[in-house]
């Protein structure tokens, strides 16, 4: 197998890949357009140009700072005039902000660059990658038209450092029989099988394996300029990073995954990646992002007849409003998405309603008819033996009986969610059911457990750095006086110890 280019070598290949298509060499088209992943990343082409070409002249013009149709005027003027001076357009609208390009900005930007033909100008536009979408969408026609697209590299994110039981090229070394199975393998056949690989340990929660083998696989697909099998890699890359509690990680993946797909034009895995980016956006608060990103899924999903993601996308927008305090408006989405699941026969999908219907019920203190939604959509997980099901409904039922002042029916409940949350390795819903399972245990004068649930629900939110961390620190310290200082400080340090280990050993994979 080939070794892996370093991060020079891929950044020459970038430029020269540029330079061809602004050359004409490839394509009749010589309008490029290369995408940065940051600001830091566009100041360093910009820079790296002009070493890379000294004998070319370029001219940095930045969109924002002008009209779109006086910037394209300049940059076509800059080739009709024979000045020899290659323009970069760059930082459009929104760019400079650090947010995407304003849609709306580059419509029109799109539409004089179609009357110009700008393709046919030897002419780089170097955009954002979170603004992919935007001139997709906007600028159709030029997007479609143009002659080349590179991505600036990045460092790799792993081999930076040794991995105990890995060798040079990031495989797995104590598995003889997965090596040997590998060296009949080459180039994407050999990617293909790592992704297998690491699905398996995906499922199996076994997060850093997975890590290594779809880092491993993506390096493998990026020699051959397969971005397919980048695009697969970095989706399962984001998909890994949420689940061990890597929120900023795991849109930075699902980011290069969105990018690859609306390059390929593959709209239904770009519904499917963009819906993730949602729901990681949604657990970090971020819900005007998480709106969009739910809404433009949906509407991929109804422009391909596709029942089942309309359904989920009613569910996924739903939960937005619900948090937006929109509780009636979310209910009806809820309700036309059960409607949808019920018709269908997905008694999963009605399960999932009946519990997001019961949260909003609760919200407005009809316990009685939460409970109902609640143990309708309990029993149907059961059915179904669907565990992180159950642990919801569960979590959701413990919070009705404990309004109810059913205690101790309510501690139950929240234990039969916590024990499935560790079997899952579901961190954000362990930290979560902890906290409430402490207030019914305090309730019942057992604050020793109760203590040991909160130092448990402290430590995962601090890992997962939730908004829970200050509010239950307080917590903890109104414990202190109501045990004798020993215990307290045993409790507490066997608590961190047994969160620390769960934590420490599950991230791993061990």
């Amino acid at each position: 197998m080939p070794p892996v280019p370093s991060l020079k070598e891929k950044i020459k290949t970038t430029l020269a890949g540029v330079g061809k298509v602004l050359a004409g060499k490839d394509s009749k088209r010589r309008l490029t357009v290369l995408r940065c992943s940051n600001q830091e990343q566009v100041q360093t082409a910009l820079r790296l140009f002009a070493k890379a070409y000294p004998k070319l002249q370029w001219e940095h013009i930045a969109v924002h700072e002008t009209d779109p149709q006086q910037a394209i005027a300049h940059a076509i003027a800059l080739y009709t005039q024979g000045t020899k001076r290659i323009p970069i357009l760059y930082e459009f609208p929104g760019e400079e902000k650090g947010h995407p390009a304003d849609p709306g900005e580059i419509s029109r930007f799109g539409r004089v660059a179609a009357a110009q033909q700008l393709v046919d100008y030897p002419v780089v536009l170097v955009i954002l990658a979170s603004s992919v979408g935007a001139f997709v969408k906007g600028a159709s026609e030029l997007w479609k038209g143009k002659g080349g697209y590179f991505a600036w590299p990045t460092p790799p994110p792993i081999f930076e450092e040794e991995t105990p039981g890995s060798d040079e090229a990031g495989f797995i070394t104590s598995d003889a029989e997965l090596q040997e199975v590998l060296k009949s393998l080459s180039g994407d056949a050999a990617a293909e099988y790592l992704l297998r690989i690491a699905e398996h340990h995906i499922t199996q929660r076994e997060w850093e394996k997975a890590r290594l083998f779809l880092i491993r696989a993506v390096q493998i697909f990026s020699q051959g300029g397969n971005l397919q099998g980048m695009a697969k890699g970095y989706h399962l890359l984001g998909t890994q990073s949420a689940s061990r509690g890597d929120l900023n990680g795991a849109l930075e993946w699902y980011d290069q995954a969105v990018d690859n797909w609306r390059v390929m034009d593959d709209m239904a895995q770009l519904a499917v990646t963009t819906t993730q980016k949602g729901h990681v956006l949604y657990l970090k608060g971020q819900l005007d992002r998480a709106a969009r990103a739910f809404r433009e899924a949906t509407d991929i999903y109804q422009e391909s007849g596709n029942e089942s993601g309309v359904s989920a996308g009613h569910r996924q927008m739903a939960m937005v409003l619900e948090r937006l305090g929109k509780s009636s408006a979310a209910e009806k989405l809820y309700t036309q998405s059960m409607e949808m699941e019920e018709a269908a026969g997905r008694r999963g999908g009605v399960a999932r309603c009946k519990i997001h219907v019961g949260r909003i019920l609760d919200q407005r203190g009809d316990l009685t008819k939460a409970r109902q939604y609640f143990e309708e959509g309990l029993a149907i997980h059961r059915e179904l033996d669907d565990k992180p099901g159950i642990a919801t409904a569960q979590h959701h039922l413990g919070n009705v009986l404990f309004e109810s002042k059913e205690t101790a029916e309510a501690v139950a409940a929240y234990e039969e969610a916590v024990a499935l949350e560790k079997e899952l390795r579901d961190y954000s819903g362990l930290s979560r059911t902890n906290a409430e399972l402490a207030a019914a245990l305090v309730k019942l004068g057992r604050e020793p457990e109760a203590l040991h649930a909160l130092v448990m629900a402290h430590y995962l939110a601090s890992k997962l750095r939730t908004g829970l961390v200050a509010t239950l620190t307080e917590r903890v310290a109104e414990l202190e006086d109501s045990m004798p200082a020993d215990e307290y400080n045993r409790i507490l340090q066997e608590a961190t110890t047994q969160a620390r280990d769960l934590f420490t050993h599950n991230s791993a994979g061990s």
